[in-house]
């Protein structure tokens, strides 16, 4: 009784199963195969009276069509009859995720992160195609033989660059949409990364972060109540960083898909969809190239093409913009390539990209991009971006530029004695080249030593003078086998090795001398081999950027994350150099190069965080330790 047929699937009105979109939703069969299928009826009369619900039909026949994958629900057929339309996808014997969450309220950790999972390997089809789902919820997520499956795509909405382009609508259910949704801003597709936290952060503990009655509450609440989690259970710290890093109110904060499949909460999960955007960005790094060169080999009027497909008039180019523009360059561009370039140069997330911004990018080379490639040759290539700042803990405050280089701005004498008592002093029977600079700088040096001397009598512990060796790379030093003596760090794999410490001198006579000379004589201690300036100015980098870890207590991991652009969770040449030079922009390449090679321990042309981490912690114990050493018995010196 009830039952009706369509072509070749059956079912009865008593069998409904659930209400989607816009239809209901009932249990039948394949009449052919025997298969249970779940069988969406939708009323012609009602969609042809309203756009806005048409339109979504069709959005999701036509999503539906085109997604493959275990974690998403298999689209069978769609028909049509007289008086209705029928969506015929494959039936979830294990209901859905919100049914799930009343029986158990939550699920164990164990299980949790299957279920999480199961829905980014989903998400992964939606994030290839470009897909905002934007409607993401417990509902949503079907289970079919303990596999969870995302479904009901009725508001999704495909896009050309769903990272970048920018959405004006709200849709779907409040609770879980992100406050861009709620507050009917703009978002980008970072929106389901905020609905994915919150279903992920309601499965572990059996709540949501935030409740609310209506639009204006929840609103209010996310605003101003912090992210907490319940302190009765206990959940891996790397699943709450992961929490927190998805439910960031700002989308420029929050987690992106590739920094998400990439968090260390998943293991080694996702590394088949990890592996595929590393091969694209080198593929398209070799690309970058490719077109800087035929931009100046066929002398192309690169303003004359920036405006031409500068459709909106504010000088600056979306990522429709830019696409149009990279293809009268090179017509053969795929859009995942030319997704990358437009990442690539808009470093600071603005989502756009300002002429001069461009221009620089193709034209001036002021970075290099190493190029990680392995092959025989084992190539590098460069590329220019644009540096950002280093902010503590994510504030706005910046750091102030540590800059020991002999730059030509002009400075107070205070910040000119400072910053030159933290600048790496050289032997001039090493390197000849430099003995009359020094001698000009330490004639200016007395011309202020005397009136300083009366008036410092005791230690000042500012940043500059708190460092206790300005020798740095003749304490700690690569040490060298008789037979490789001379060579650049680059070329060994020897650990750094701390020397025996330096003869004891008081504050006081510590302050005076200003750390201009090394010892004459310390016991048991050898001639360093000869170093290379390059060398030097690296290690004095490193010291700067420990000292501003430990004075501003930079987060180290948020510091890594910040520059490792690419969210790799390593550090190439380019990222690593884009750091450093925020530290000194004075830093040349070779500089930058002997750096990383300091950190890079496993010489895989990458620095994991575990290395940098590693790295920063035995320079900041060291440093700590002189520190400690230094205010309880000083050191002392001799002049050469």
């Amino acid at each position: 009784m009830g039952e009706k047929k369509v072509d070749r699937f059956v079912f009865k009105i008593s069998d409904k199963i659930g209400q989607g979109s816009y239809g209901q939703v009932f249990k039948g069969q394949d009449e052919k195969t025997k298969e249970w299928v779940a069988i969406k009826m939708v009323s012609k009369a009602m969609i042809n009276e309203d756009e806005y619900l048409r339109d979504g039909l069709m959005n999701e026949i036509k999503i539906m069509r085109d997604l493959q994958g275990n974690n998403v629900v298999k689209f069978i057929d769609v028909l049509e009859t007289q008086n209705n339309y029928y969506i015929v996808q494959e039936f979830c014997d294990g209901g859905d995720l919100q049914h799930q969450l009343k029986k158990k309220k939550f699920l164990p950790q164990k299980e949790a992160m299957q279920l999480f999972i199961d829905v980014l390997l989903g998400m992964i089809e939606l994030v290839k195609k470009g897909i905002i789902h934007r409607d993401l919820k417990p509902a949503n997520i079907l289970i079919n033989k303990g596999i969870y499956k995302i479904a009901d795509f009725g508001f999704s909405k495909a896009i050309d660059n769903f990272r970048k382009q920018l959405i004006e609508s709200i849709v779907g259910t409040p609770l879980y949409q992100s406050l861009q949704l709620l507050k009917a801003e703009k978002y980008t597709s970072k929106s389901d990364i905020w609905s994915l936290g919150f279903i992920f952060y309601e499965t572990l503990f059996g709540q949501t972060p935030w409740v609310a009655r209506s639009i204006p509450d929840l609103i209010k609440n996310i605003t101003t109540v912090p992210l907490k989690f319940p302190q009765d259970k206990n959940i891996d710290p790397q699943i709450l960083d992961m929490l927190s890093g998805c439910l960031r109110l700002q989308e420029q904060d929050r987690l992106g898909w590739d920094q998400l499949y990439r968090h260390p909460c998943f293991g080694q999960s996702f590394s088949f969809y990890t592996n595929q955007a590393k091969q694209l960005e080198d593929k398209a790094m070799f690309l970058v190239q490719d077109l800087r060169f035929k931009v100046m080999k066929d002398k192309i009027d690169l303003e004359k093409v920036f405006n031409k497909y500068d459709q909106s008039g504010d000088n600056s180019l979306d990522m429709k913009e830019l696409t149009l523009l990279l293809h009268e360059i090179d017509p053969k561009l795929e859009r995942e390539e030319i997704e990358f370039i437009f990442n690539k140069i808009d470093l600071d997330g603005s989502n756009s990209i300002e002429l001069n911004e461009f221009k620089k990018w193709l034209e001036e080379n002021q970075v290099q991009m190493s190029m990680r490639i392995q092959s025989k040759q084992n190539i590098q290539r460069k590329a220019t971006v644009e540096m950002p700042k280093i902010y503590p803990n994510n504030s706005e405050q910046n750091i102030p530029e540590f800059d020991g280089s002999q730059s030509q701005q002009k400075i107070s004498p205070q910040q000119q004695q400072q910053q030159q008592q933290f600048s790496r002093q050289y032997s001039n029977q090493q390197y000849p080249q430099l003995q009359q600079q020094q001698q000009l700088q330490q004639q200016q040096q007395q011309q202020q030593q005397q009136q300083q001397q009366q008036q410092q009598q005791q230690y000042t512990p500012q940043i500059q003078q708190y460092y206790p060796q300005q020798h740095y790379s003749q304490q700690y030093q690569y040490q060298y086998p008789p037979q490789q003596q001379g060579m650049s760090a680059s070329q060994q794999n020897y650990p750094i090795q701390p020397q025996p410490p330096y003869p004891q001198m008081n504050n006081s006579q510590q302050y005076n001398q200003g750390y201009q000379q090394p010892p004459a004589y310390v016991p048991n201690h050898q001639p360093p081999p000869p170093q290379t300036l390059a060398q030097e100015r690296a290690m004095l980098t490193i010291q700067k950027l420990v000292i501003a870890i430990e004075k501003y207590k930079i987060n180290i991991f948020e510091l890594f994350r910040k520059y490792d652009k690419t969210d790799s969770q390593t550090l190439d040449m380019v990222e690593f150099g884009v750091m450093l030079r925020k530290i000194d922009s004075q830093l040349t390449d070779q500089d930058i190069s002997q750096a990383f090679w300091i950190f890079d321990v496993d010489r895989s042309q990458e620095i994991t965080f575990k290395e940098f981490q590693d790295g920063i912690l035995q320079y900041l114990n060291q440093w700590r330790a002189q520190v400690n050493q230094q205010n309880n018995i000083g050191y002392q010196y001799q002049k050469y």
